[in-house]
Order: C-alpha cells, then sequence, then structure tokens
C-alpha cells in the first residue's frame, strides 16, 4: 500500500527505480533512455541512482539519453532538474529505434488534439520491435477496457513483445493536470509468464486471468465478485450524436467527461429534434414525442445515476469519452419505470453484504 504522504509523480518515481536491478546502474555498458522526458522526474531519479552508486558524471552523460518534442521542454527538464545525460529534441514520428538496455517514462497520453487521439500506444510499439532488457512505463489505463478494439490490441501485443510481468493501477490523484485512470507496466525482455495486477492504494493483488479481455480497475475480491456477477452477456450500446435518427426527442449525455473518479457519467438531458449540434453527445434512447421523451428521461435518470451503476462505472470507466467499452459492466434491465436503488439492489439479487459493500462508498 502506499505511502499516503507521497503522491504524484514522487510515488510513481520511487515505485520505479525501486523496480531497477542495482547492476543497471552502475554496468557501465548499461544504456537508459527515457523517449519524452517531459518533467523529468523519472530520469532524474535515475541518474541520482547512478550517482549515489558511484557512476561518475562523464558516464551518465554518455549512458542515459532523452527526447522530447521541442527545445523548450528539453532545456526546461535539464535546468530544473541538473541532468547530466544527453537530451535531445526530437518529434514521437523520427524517435529512433534504438539498442537500449532499460526504457524509463511517462510517454503523453494523447496528442493534444480536440478528439485527444491516444499516442502513448506508439511508444510502446516504437520500443517492442527491439525490446530493452527493462521497460516502465507510465501510460493511460483505457486500454484495460478495449481488448477488441485497435487501441487496446496494440497495447497489448507491444507489451507482451516487452515481457510485461507487472502492471500497478496508479493512484487516481497521481497527476493535477491529467485527470485520467493510468497504470505502470513492468516489462522484463523474455518474460512470458503470468501478469500480475497490483493496486497501489489498497495493495490488493490478483494474478490477470485473461489479458486479451477486459481488465477492470480494481484488484478488491469482494468488487470484483460484484462486478463479475453483474456484468451482462450482451452489453448496453449508445451511439454518437451523429448517428441514429437525429429528427427525434433523444436522451443524451455528453461524451467527455473529465474527473470522471467520483462522478463518472455527465448529467441525462432530452435533445429536441435537429438539435444544431450533437456530435458531442452519446444517445441513449429516442422518442417520437417531447411528452414521452420527459417521462422516459426521469426513468433513465434512476438507472444510470443510481448508486449501483455509478459505483460500477467508478471501477470500470478508463477513459475521459465515454465510447461503448466504457459501459460494458453496467448490468441491463428494461427501463420502463423509476428505480430507487433498493429496486436495483433487488432486482440484481445483491446480497446484505454486497450492498452494504456498495453504499459504504457513498457515506
Amino acid at each position: 500500500m502506499r505511502d499516503r504522504l507521497k503522491f504524484g509523480m514522487q510515488f510513481i518515481t520511487e515505485m520505479i527505480v525501486k523496480e531497477i536491478p542495482e547492476y543497471m546502474f552502475t554496468d557501465p555498458n548499461v544504456t537508459v533512455c527515457d523517449p519524452a522526458i517531459a518533467g523529468g522526474q523519472i530520469i532524474s531519479a535515475v541518474e541520482k541512482r547512478m550517482t549515489k552508486l558511484g557512476v561518475k558524471d562523464k558516464d551518465i552523460k554518455r549512458r542515459v539519453k532523452g527526447f522530447e518534442e521541442d527545445s523548450i521542454a528539453v532545456d526546461y527538464a535539464i535546468n530544473k532538474n541538473k541532468l547530466k545525460g544527453s537530451f535531445e529534441v526530437c518529434a514521437l514520428g523520427t524517435l529512433p529505434t534504438m539498442d537500449v538496455n532499460l526504457a524509463v517514462g511517462n510517454p503523453p497520453y494523447n496528442d493534444g488534439s480536440a478528439g485527444r487521439n491516444p499516442i502513448y500506444h506508439l511508444f510502446l510499439e516504437k520500443y517492442a520491435v527491439n525490446p530493452p532488457d527493462f521497460t516502465f512505463f507510465v501510460i493511460q489505463a483505457n486500454w484495460f477496457t478495449q481488448p477488441d478494439y485497435k487501441l487496446g490490441k496494440s497495447v497489448r501485443a507491444s507489451l507482451r513483445k516487452l515481457g510485461v510481468y507487472k502492471i500497478v493501477i496508479n493512484p487516481y490523484d497521481t497527476f493535477e493536470t491529467a485527470k485520467v485512470k493510468t497504470c505502470t507496466v513492468f516489462c522484463r525482455k523474455g518474460y512470458v509468464g503470468s501478469i500480475e495486477l497490483i493496486d497501489s492504494d489498497t495493495g490488493y493483488k490478483s494474478p490477470i486471468i485473461d489479458f486479451d479481455q477486459t481488465i477492470l480497475y480494481t484488484v478488491n475480491p469482494d468488487e470484483l465478485a460484484i462486478l463479475t456477477k453483474l456484468k451482462p452477456v450482451k452489453p448496453w450500446t449508445t451511439h454518437g450524436g451523429g448517428k441514429g435518427d437525429t429528427n427525434t426527442w433523444r436522451i443524451m449525455t455528453s461524451y467527455r467527461k473529465e474527473n470522471f473518479e467520483v462522478t463518472p457519467l455527465n448529467p441525462l438531458k432530452v435533445m429536441e429534434p435537429m438539435y444544431k449540434s450533437q456530435t458531442g453527445y452519446r444517445v441513449f434512447a429516442e422518442y417520437k414525442t417531447k411528452t414521452e421523451a420527459d417521462q422516459a428521461l426521469i426513468w433513465y435518470k434512476s438507472f444510470w445515476h443510481s448508486k449501483l451503476v455509478t459505483w460500477i462505472l467508478q471501477r470500470t470507466r478508463t477513459s475521459t469519452t465515454l465510447d461503448n467499452p466504457q459501459i460494458t459492466w453496467v448490468p441491463k434491465i428494461t427501463i420502463d419505470k423509476e428505480f430507487s436503488d433498493k429496486d436495483l439492489y433487488d432486482a440484481f439479487n445483491l446480497t446484505d453484504d454486497q450492498i452494504a459493500l456498495i453504499e459504504s462508498s457513498f457515506k
């Protein structure tokens, strides 16, 4: 379990440095690289450990490398952390496939565009071509729930090539400016055994049963029992606001949600027919009249904003965008009336202990 006095990158950095075998710091033939140094915290900690073990500055400069996409970022990291290695400006697209022994870092999660297209998997792909002896990266965890999508398949394939042996679920408060769920992946070249999943907050550990299937963002056995019990055979599906019949009264919610750890779903609302911009929404239902939609909205809110569904999404939503993989674990029920929390507990046959566990999250 993590020391709660140590938040943010300090916790992550210490965890990574402790995992690195000592010979990786002292062996003069070992090379280290951070492909996206950003603030330089991780690579700085590696250098400090090398210095503590007696490695000279000239050898650190020769052995430690790093990249960032612009000179300002490189200079900032060097000056802030008094870095001693060799650091260069290099965009992701031109990042060389290097023969290094240790790769560490926290590569950017998305391209910074309005669509926030993920790019962290491209760093994994780059290093998977010629795997280092060890690879320790902090990455976004949205691939957990996307085993059948391009992103999820890419990350899983690369991690296998890199030899992933452990994945740590990072604290949600790791980054002040990036309110997304993240994990730290630990890889050792040639490793092909079972993969351990660890919750840094609780200390719970569990082997990942099937790496090619959805990985839940919890390791608590009691929580896993509830989620597994409730998972529907055929999951809910929603669609983008630009699809379907836009000439109807639609129950929708904004598809992007920041800080979704506590409140994982934006408010549901009724959107009028032919609304000028519907592309930023996910559609849950469509109705021919406003009266029908207004009535159904009460029903849908009682389900999708219930304690039960909120509890499930808090443990399974991993992305700021509400695509269908994010609601895979929400149980299905016919929404034709208003539900109380007790109605839903009864409908899904939850035990008193399971209800108490869920309710305890809202006290």
